[in-house]
């Protein structure tokens, strides 16, 4: 796993503020989390060896998202203890459970190169797990590195962002939510990037069908990379 580790703070509440509005919530829970944290634990609570390269923050949130991580039975010895605070994510969750996230990279931000140490993890490893809540410099050397040794590499592209072209190059599964699909086809396609109506691609023609997720989104993706498994939220 190269990814980040945040601390969580998640408000709950009957609905989500308007622009400019505020609401009254009924709870609000702090936690460690984080994308990368959260498929570390995930995987190795499902019974894989998990090795967790990323950074926590020198603060007491840091010593909870490490402790929680091993607590899992993730390998934190490849996790950076950076000075400064540990990265947040800020949600808001309404009564149907869809959410907003607002991410501060904190620790995360400062994690721009692999070591060798992480990268002889990665060449051991038969699976590699990304995001995007890193510096994106980083996890495309992750991706060339998984891609040099064999590691099945899985990127959840989320928060979206314009990505280099060897990232989805070295990806063998990506795995967006309908928005995130739908945000980065478009991008993929305002940057001139092969698409469903460019030769060579998979798919009908078209920049999107209707609703999210469309044929159209999916052979935009399909044209970057060999598989995609969108999530689909409350559907």
């Amino acid at each position: 796993m190269v990814g980040s580790c945040n601390i969580d703070i998640t408000a709950y509440a009957e609905r989500l503020p308007a622009p400019g509005e505020t609401v009254t919530g009924r709870e609000v829970r702090q936690a460690p989390g984080g994308k990368g944290a959260n498929q570390a634990a995930a995987a190795a609570l499902a019974g894989a060896r998990v090795t967790m390269i990323g950074a926590v923050g020198d603060d007491p949130g840091g010593a909870e998202v490490a402790g929680q991580l091993a607590g899992a039975g993730v390998d934190i010895s490849l996790l950076r203890t950076a000075a400064g605070p540990t990265g947040s994510a800020h949600i808001t969750v309404d009564a149907s459970g869809a959410n907003t996230i607002v991410v501060i990279p904190g620790a995360n931000a400062g994690v721009r190169e692999l070591t060798a140490a992480d990268e002889a993890a990665i060449a051991g490893s038969d699976a590699l797990l990304l995001q995007l809540e890193l510096p994106v410099g980083v996890i495309a050397a992750a991706a060339a590195a998984g891609r040099r040794t064999g590691a099945l590499t899985v990127l959840t592209p989320a928060p979206v962002q314009p990505v280099p072209p060897g990232l989805l190059a070295a990806t063998d599964l990506l795995v967006p939510n309908e928005r995130e699909a739908d945000q980065l086809a478009a991008r993929l396609l305002a940057a001139g990037r092969p698409g469903p109506d460019r030769p060579g691609a998979a798919g009908p023609p078209g920049p999107g069908a209707p609703g999210p997720g469309g044929p159209g989104v999916l052979a935009t993706l399909l044209s970057q990379v060999p598989a995609v498994v969108i999530t689909l939220g409350a559907d």
